[in-house]
This record gives structure tokens, sequence and C-alpha cells, in this order.
């Protein structure tokens, strides 16, 4: 029909003065094949047009039940690709949402409010507040899903410190009809509303996600030899945590993962085999779901390690921050790691261990059982075109440009490659430009910000006191 042909034709223009509630009744004028979407989609975007407009029905009728908000939450969830973890109890007010498909460090396990009444009071308002408060997440974004815009809440978002979101209406309906709505929902409603700070993904501290660049030689490595035994060598803070988490998550499903940071170990009296096999017992009881016992001797961990690499799937042990054990293991003779490479040349498992001065010096040890037994990787710098998109692509994410291109060879210059100076220098560069008066400045990075950052007491005591000194206290 050439109506419907007309519709369809212009749909971008139309759908603009078509509300959220009468979506579905306007949808079902054009038939299914005619829509810009798939039918699942259109489907799932008409049973949110039905609970809108019910929820918007019982709000102007006063207060909307518990069970049609949950619903509401359930269909915006599975739209969006995010998981409800947790609904309110009796007395909760807030959905637990995990959103971590975003890919923003920072956004993962989140707030998620519905307001149940359309004039909110002032003790409404300070329930959400001292929720946000008492959880101790003003770090995390929480984000109030608004049936009805007012200006309470309007003023409540703007205090910076809460991390506020608000999705409206038309929030809601550019996601849901956009053929990428997880980006709209990324870019339009939380990158525009929320600093750039709570967003950030760079991390100075432990093993990094959301920002790991580079080692694809060293990954391609280790994964395509995986029956090989591989030592992974480098200064503190230079990414081997990160390295070993990254092939961890990519190993093949014939593998059974074991991680364990020995530097948990490393307590009083506990740097020794008793607290190693403890550790590791509860970590393979766990992982196969029943029991297992070392009766506290390294002879049965062996027997132990035989049973279990039969079973079809090879026990795979990341053994991360090694040094602290091994002083302890040579001092015994190299008791462990001789056990550990005889299981790995009889192919009962594989072994990743990681390490500084203690592992470097030990593998050039003809006595050490070390000495021909494992691969060494040894980290150094990242290279610049990875350096270069750690410095790019988490900043495009929250949606922070740099004024010149040329500026990003900057960092690298400043930080020399280093992966952690990086993330400090970038996570620095963040918080300093958002207290820009200026919001569109704001999500701009001149030379001037990182010069300014450079020349700081901050970044100078960074590298002195926490990197530096960090970096060589092992010599």
């Amino acid at each position: 029909h050439p109506l419907v042909r007309t519709v369809a034709e212009n749909w971008e223009h139309i759908i603009e003065h078509i509300s959220l509630s009468a979506l579905e009744k306007f949808m079902n004028t054009i038939p299914m094949d005619r829509l810009p979407m798939e039918i699942e989609m259109t489907k799932k975007i008409k049973k949110l047009s039905r609970i809108w407009l019910t929820v918007k029905t019982q709000l102007s009728r006063g207060r909307v039940d518990k069970e049609k908000i949950t619903n509401l939450v359930n269909v915006v969830c599975d739209i969006l690709g995010f998981e409800v973890m947790e609904k309110p109890g009796n007395q909760g007010k807030y959905f637990t949402v995990n959103m971590s498909r975003l890919n923003l460090g920072a956004v993962e396990n989140v707030m998620f409010f519905v307001p149940s009444r359309e004039e909110l009071t002032d003790h409404d308002i300070t329930s959400i507040k001292d929720e946000i408060l008492i959880k101790d997440k003003p770090a995390n974004p929480s984000f109030i899903l608004c049936l009805k815009k007012t200006e309470p809440l309007v003023q409540l978002a703007q205090k910076p410190f809460l991390g506020i979101v608000l999705v409206e209406e038309t929030d809601l309906k550019a996601c849901v009809l956009s053929p990428t709505p997880l980006q709209v929902f990324k870019k339009e409603v939380l990158i525009r509303q929320i600093r750039p700070s709570v967003v950030s993904p760079y991390k100075t501290e432990g093993p990094v996600r959301a920002t790991f660049y580079g080692r694809q030689d060293e990954i391609g490595r280790i994964l395509g030899k995986r029956a090989r035994n591989f030592a992974v060598v480098g200064a503190r803070k230079i990414g081997k945590t990160s390295l070993l988490l990254k092939i961890l998550s990519e190993l093949p499903s014939t593998s059974i993962p074991f991680y364990m940071d020995l530097e948990d170990l490393d307590t009083p009296g506990r740097q020794d085999y008793l607290s190693f096999l403890a550790a590791l017992r509860e970590k393979i009881s766990e992982k196969y779901q029943q029991e297992v016992t070392f009766a506290n001797d390294l002879s049965n961990f062996s027997t132990v390690i035989k049973r279990l690499g039969l079973n079809g799937k090879k026990p795979v042990f990341f053994l991360d921050e090694f040094d602290l054990l091994l002083k302890y293991d040579k001092e015994n003779d190299y008791k462990l790691l001789a056990i550990f490479r005889a299981l790995a040349q009889e192919r009962y498992c594989q072994v990743i261990i990681s390490g500084f001065r203690e592992l470097y010096l030990a593998r050039m040890d003809i006595h050490s059982p070390l000495y021909n037994f494992l691969e060494i990787i040894t980290l150094d710098k990242l290279k610049e075109k990875d350096a270069l998109a750690l410095v790019s692509e988490p900043m495009d994410s929250i949606g922070i440009k740099y004024a010149k291109t040329e500026d990003k060879k900057r960092i690298i210059q400043h930080t020399s490659s280093h992966p952690n100076l990086i993330q400090f220098f970038c996570k620095g560069l963040v918080e300093g430009i958002q207290d820009n008066e200026d919001p569109k400045a704001r999500r701009t990075m001149h030379r001037k910000d990182i010069e300014d950052l450079f020349e700081s007491f901050d970044y100078e005591n960074y590298v002195i006191n926490d990197f530096y000194l960090f970096f060589t206290r092992d010599f």
C-alpha cells in the first residue's frame, strides 16, 4: 500500500513524533517485513511499548506496583543485553543490574532505581541519595529510570558526587530503535551525563582487562605451544598478571586452568609448601566439585595431579609472582619445582609461571629444575602502535577526543611506552580535564593538559615513589 511504503521509507522522521507508549499501536499498522529491524527485536520493542503504557497509566493514577516495574526493568535489560542480578526486597529501593557489556571498567553491577510515583517527596529523594552513599559507590554510576522527569530528580542528578544517570523515555526509544542499542545507550545516555573519571577504564593498581593492549606476540607464542611450559619474566607493574589472566581467558576447553597469586601466601610463617598446598587444594576441590587432599605432602600432590590429568582435560597451572615461593623452594632443594617439571614433562599438566629477580636468576642456574625446562618470555615496554592504541581507544570509548592527533605521541614520550605509566598518565588526564567549566572543552584533550600533568607534582611523585621505588625494590 502506498501509505505503508511512505511510512517505511520515512520511518526515522515519523517515529520522532510517536511516544514510547503509542509505539506498539503504530508499529502494528505496518507489516513486520517492512519495519527496519529484525523480527525478534520488533517483538521486544512492542513488548516494551506495551509495558511502558501500562506503567504510565498506573503512574497517572497514583502509584505503580512492583510487579509492573520489575517487568519493565527486565524488558529494558533484555533489549540492551544487561542482566538483572538482584531485585528490590520488601524494603529495597533499587535493582542491581550488571552492565559489564558496556566494557567500561567502572560500570559493572550498578544501582538501577525506578521511582514508583509521579511526584517524588523530599523523603524519596533523600532515600535515593542515602542508598547510593551507604553502598559507598559514588565511583560507580547509578541509574534512575524517569517515568516522569521532575525538577527534584534533575537537581539530584546534578550532584556530581552521586554519579547519577537519568534514563528518560526519549532515551529508551532512541536506544531500542537503533541498530546498535547498546552503543546508543553508552554514548547518548551514559557518557553524555556522567563525569569522565567515573567511567574511566584506566587502572594503575592490579591487573587490567578493559585496557589490556598489545602482547600479541607473547599470547600467540604461549597459546600456540600448549605442550610447552613458560616463565614470564619482567619488572613489577609491567603487566605480567594481566598477561597471565588474558591467556587464561583464551585457553581452549580442553584445558582446566588454576590461577594462583602467590603473593597471597606472603604472610609470616606461611611462605612454604603447606600454605601453597592448602591454597591449591581449595582451588582444585572447587574446580572439580569434589574434595581432594594432599595430606600436606608433596609426593601426594604429584599423585593427585596425575589423576587429574587422566580425565581428558589437562590442568594448566598459572603461578603468578613466583619469586617469594621460589626462595623457599631453593632452600629446600627445589622439591616443588622438581615435581612440576616431572609432571609437565610427562604431559600431566602445563606450567606457566611469572616472576622477577629470583625467577630471572634461577632460570640460568644449571642446578635448578628451571634450567632448560621453561621457555622464557621477557616483558618490556609496549610497542608504539599498542601504546598509541592504549592512549587513544579507551579515551574514545568515554567520549574524549584529542585536539591534535600528534599530541598522543607526547604521552608516549613522557611515559616511555610503559603500560603502567600510560595508565596513570591517562587516568590523570581524564580526572584533570573534567573540571573545565565548558562542557564541550572538558571532552577535548589539549597539549597544555598533557604538559601540565607531566610537570605536576602528582606525576613526579608517582614515578619516584609509587613506580620507581616499587620497580627497583628487589635489587
